[in-house]
């Protein structure tokens, strides 16, 4: 039985406005009343800047702004690493742009975090399904920095490996375990993204290592014994992988993207 890992997705804030407007507030509760001032100071502003992953665009384009229309929100999408340079170059220049940023969880712990940029998260919560924990998972508010106070949890996405397929090459059924991409049949037919670039392949690996059936020792093998090739882009190794001139990858990005298209790939959750 597999058990999923957690893909962390992050929601922190990095730049804070101040809020003047003030509101009549008599007989609404507290938060209802900081709520209607956070809207209006920022529909006074007209607009909202966020930098995020690409997944996370149509809830802001077609969900916030319908139900938001006097905010003009600006979205900048890419992957962390892009992200982070264009951010910490803004910093370095004295330009303070983004209001919210939205990605995975390496950049935020790793530039973000250690640069000391970030603002907390909590005072910030307002709305009392989300200030309330007991809807949410374990009953609490999750963070993914020391302090538990800049880089919220808010999503969890379970993982499991990571493993794209060529559906003209391989018929799942074959695939009882992640041991099975060990057999010599598929000896240099996988493609994997490098383990030094963060994105989807930091939870593959992560997920191998903790997986009570798997562990270092699964690590070690695949990396040694199937002549995988690793390369860096992901456009290269989706390429590959729906030519056909490799059955497996892992650590594949736009999957879904890529199956919508017409191309013979898919992914699956070996038993």
């Amino acid at each position: 039985m597999l058990k999923p890992i957690w893909f962390i997705i992050l929601l922190f804030c990095l730049c804070v406005n101040s809020l003047n407007t003030s509101i009549a507030a008599e007989s609404r509760p507290t938060w209802r009343v900081e709520w209607d001032k956070t809207v209006k100071a920022a529909e006074d502003e007209a607009a909202l800047v966020i930098y995020m992953t690409q997944a996370f665009e149509p809830i802001f384009r077609e969900t916030f702004q319908k139900k938001y229309p006097k905010i003009k929100v600006t979205m900048v999408t890419g992957r962390g690493p892009e992200l982070s340079q264009r951010i910490m170059s803004e910093r370095r220049g004295g330009k303070y742009i983004t209001d919210l940023y939205v990605s995975g969880n390496i950049t935020p712990l790793t530039v973000f975090h250690r640069a000391k940029i970030l603002e907390p998260v909590k005072p910030l919560l307002l709305l009392p399904e989300v200030v309330d924990t007991s809807g949410w998972y374990e009953g609490k508010h999750h963070y993914d920095d020391p302090e538990n106070r800049y880089i919220f949890v808010f999503e969890g996405t379970p993982r499991s490996g990571e493993i794209t397929y060529n559906t003209k090459l391989v018929n799942p059924s074959e695939i009882k375990s992640y041991w099975d991409l060990l057999n010599p049949k598929w000896k240099g037919k996988i493609v994997s993204v490098d383990p030094l670039v963060s994105g989807p392949i930091s939870a593959a690996e992560i997920f191998f290592y903790k997986h009570p059936d798997l562990g270092p020792e699964y690590l070690r093998r695949l990396h040694s014994e199937t002549d995988l090739v690793i390369v860096r882009s992901n456009e290269q190794l989706l390429d590959w992988l729906s030519a056909g001139k490799y059955a497996f990858g892992i650590g594949a990005r736009q999957v879904d993207t890529a199956m919508t298209q017409g191309l013979p790939l898919n992914q699956f959750l070996p038993g």
